[in-house]
């Protein structure tokens, strides 16, 4: 697979993953969390060995920016999420010290 690939495979991929979290199916964007590793593994590995012409270099920076795009939409939709997260693990510390504070008399 070219490098070209490679990043079009990742963009797909958070395209998949932003359509999960745009619905809310936080399980789906962390089970896909997994596939981009190997990606970026492939990535590191070629992009150094192959040669690219003007047009494919214009290609591949098109699809990076596209990347860029997609993860910072991802991030945008995943901070209410992490942030409730938080609250719920908060709230989830404060119960069992409330426990542990009764227990302990």
């Amino acid at each position: 697979m070219n490098t070209i690939a490679q990043y079009e495979s990742l963009s797909g991929l958070l395209t998949t993953m932003i359509s999960a979290a745009e619905k809310g199916d936080w399980d789906q964007v962390a089970g896909m969390e997994s596939n981009f590793k190997p990606i970026i593994e492939q990535i590191r590995s070629t992009t150094n060995e192959e040669r690219l012409s003007d047009d494919e270099r214009r290609q591949k920076i098109q699809v990076i920016k596209q990347i860029l795009r997609d993860d910072a939409r991802l991030r945008e939709l995943a901070n209410p999420w992490m942030a409730q997260l938080q609250d719920v693990m908060q709230q989830t510390r404060k119960g069992r010290d409330a426990i542990q504070a009764y227990d302990n008399r």
